[in-house]
C-alpha cells in the first residue's frame, strides 16, 4: 500500500539483497570480461562484510543504489571516513548496460553529496573513460614493493624485475599486455591466501588473457540513491 513502510529487520534484510545483488552483478561482469572474481576469495569478502556493518563517526561502509521505478539497477558500495567516501565495488544490471546506468548513476551521486555529507567522491586509479567527465582535482598516487628474505623473497623480486622490464617494451600492444596480466597476477595474489587455489586462479588467468571471449566491458555502475 502507498503508506507502507519497512520494519526494522525487513530494511535490513532489503539492505542485505540489494548488496547480494550488487555483488552478483560484480561476479558476472567479471566472468563475462575474464578478469579475476576476487569476490570470491574468503579474506575479501570478510572485508566487504565488516566494511557493511562499520558505522558510527569512523570508518563505515556506504552502499549507493540507482533505482528505476522501485527496481535496482546500478550500484556502488565502498567506506567512508568523514566527508569523503572511496567506491569499492562498482556494477549494474546488465539488462540496462546499453543505456549506461553508470553515467547517470554518477551524476545522481553528486547530486545527493550534500544531503549525504560528503564532500569528496575518491573515484580511484585507473584509466575508465567516466572517470574524467566527472573529476575536477587529480592527485598523484604512488605504489611500492617491499621484500623480505630468503629465497622466495628474491623469486618474487626477481619477477618484479622481469614484468617491470616487459611493460617497457617498445610494443605499447604488448607493453598493455604485460601490464594488465601483472594487474591480474598481482590481485590473486593478494586475495588468494591458500596455495592450490591460487594456482588455479592464475591458470584461469593466463587462458582468459590468451584467449579473451569479450572485448567490451561494462562502464562503471555508480551511485545515486543512499542506504
Amino acid at each position: 500500500s502507498a503508506g507502507w513502510r519497512p520494519s526494522i529487520p525487513e530494511r535490513r534484510c532489503l539492505l542485505r539483497c540489494r548488496f547480494e545483488q550488487l555483488l552478483d552483478w560484480k561476479r558476472d561482469q567479471l566472468d563475462r570480461t575474464g578478469l579475476f572474481d576476487f569476490l570470491d576469495a574468503a579474506p575479501n569478502r570478510r572485508l566487504l562484510d565488516l566494511a557493511r556493518h562499520a558505522g558510527g563517526q569512523g570508518l563505515a561502509g556506504l552502499h549507493l543504489t540507482l533505482m528505476l521505478n522501485g527496481q535496482p539497477i546500478a550500484g556502488h558500495f565502498g567506506v567512508r571516513l568523514g566527508q569523503s567516501y572511496h567506491p569499492w565495488i562498482a556494477a549494474c544490471d546488465p539488462a540496462f548496460a546499453d543505456f549506461s546506468p553508470g553515467v547517470i548513476l554518477m551524476s545522481r551521486a553528486i547530486q545527493a553529496m550534500p544531503a549525504l555529507g560528503l564532500t569528496h567522491y575518491e573515484l580511484g586509479v585507473g584509466q575508465a573513460h567516466d572517470k574524467a567527465l566527472y573529476a575536477n582535482v587529480e592527485r598523484p598516487v604512488g605504489a611500492g614493493v617491499v621484500f623480505g628474505s630468503g629465497v622466495s623473497a628474491m623469486t618474487e623480486w626477481a619477477g618484479e624485475k622481469v614484468g617491470r622490464g616487459l611493460e617497457a617494451l617498445p610494443s605499447r600492444r604488448l607493453a598493455h599486455a604485460m601490464t594488465r596480466m601483472r594487474r591480474r597476477t598481482e590481485q590473486i595474489a593478494a586475495s588468494e591466501t591458500h596455495l592450490t587455489r591460487r594456482a588455479a586462479a592464475m591458470a584461469d588467468a593466463l587462458v582468459r588473457h590468451s584467449f579473451p571471449t569479450e572485448t567490451l566491458e561494462l562502464t562503471h555502475a555508480e551511485p545515486g540513491h543512499g542506504e
